[in-house]
């Protein structure tokens, strides 16, 4: 258990490192990972919203393009 954990504790200090070094070289295409990664966590919490399946539901199904 405790090389799990130790292996958990390197990879996130890897991560933080990485995303360090990102967030310097490359500024605007670290701040979009972190914002899909921010949408990505919220589509988590409430995977699909409710207007949205409704409104699926609700539209036909269109022909397939050949």
């Amino acid at each position: 258990m405790e090389t799990l954990m130790n292996s958990a504790k390197q990879a996130m200090e890897n991560m933080e490192y990485v995303r360090g070094l990102l967030g310097q070289k490359q500024p605007g295409f670290a701040a979009s990972l972190e914002f899909a990664v921010s949408l990505a966590a919220a589509s988590m919490e409430k995977p699909v919203d409710d207007e949205l399946i409704r409104c699926a539901r609700r539209r036909p199904a269109s022909p397939a393009r050949g």
